[in-house]
């Protein structure tokens, strides 16, 4: 669940002082060349205090950077679900603004079962950054395992405003209305999906319906429907594989 993003802040932290390092060694010279002396190198003035005193800063916020990393490495690798939030709190507290222990822990919160939990830490993982359209389609079925119909519905509706032309969340949004019971409201999407792309939006809509295996074999016979393996983004299509009939036959 770690991505390689979050690495950054150390990172930069680490290349600040090389840099910070350079430019003090090289104003070191100087200081000797113009004084004549061999005395080191010693802080005079507002300029390098205020220069260590960014170091400092910098240090300690990468050192809260690398020591949050650590902790959700260490909750994602435990199977003991208390180990787990002990660790996700710890990292919480040094950096809650880290957008991958959010996503992190709600994946936690899935395993375990508990959507509504998984909701909010995917929230919280879109407001500070991750706002994929994966990561709010992920958000809207959370809530909807929850029971929190009113608050999927705003979720598809913030979708849409970031991926007005996403075909994927627009069809998921439309099968969630036609699974309320709001056949209008379904069909206005539907349409909506079908004037951008009407071959992958009933590609989007029988494979979200129907599941991947029927949607493969309707493709076959219907060149107005696009199959899954062309349907983007294909991280989202995934999500509705099914085991083919041959793949389902050799596993017996």
């Amino acid at each position: 669940m770690v991505s390689s993003f979050s690495f950054r802040s150390a990172q930069n932290g680490v290349v600040f002082f090389m840099v910070f390092a350079i430019a003090v060694n090289e104003l070191s010279k100087n200081e000797r060349r113009l004084s004549g002396s061999a005395r080191g190198f010693r802080i005079k003035g507002p300029i390098y205090a205020a220069f260590w005193a960014i170091t400092l800063l910098m240090g300690g916020y990468c050192s809260s950077k690398i020591i949050a990393e650590y902790n959700v490495d260490q909750a994602e690798k435990t199977g003991d679900t208390v180990v787990s939030h002990y660790h996700y709190d710890i990292a919480r507290a040094l950096a809650p603004e880290y957008a991958g222990l959010h996503l992190s822990n709600a994946a936690r919160n899935t395993a375990d079962n508990e959507p509504d939990k998984a909701a909010i830490n995917t929230r919280r993982a879109i407001d500070n950054g991750i706002g994929m359209a994966l990561t709010y389609s992920s958000l809207a079925k959370q809530q909807i395992l929850a029971g929190l119909m009113d608050e999927a519905e705003a979720t598809f509706e913030e979708s849409l405003r970031v991926y007005p032309r996403s075909i994927y969340l627009r069809t998921e949004y439309a099968v969630f209305l036609e699974k309320q019971g709001r056949s209008v409201d379904a069909e206005r999407q539907f349409q909506i999906s079908r004037d951008v792309d009407l071959r992958n939006a009933n590609g989007w809509y029988h494979l979200v319906k129907k599941g991947s295996v029927e949607a493969y074999y309707l493709a076959q016979t219907d060149e107005n429907i696009a199959p899954p393996a062309e349907l983007v983004p294909q991280d989202a299509v995934r999500n509705y594989v099914e085991p083919t009939p041959a793949a389902s036959e050799a596993n017996e």
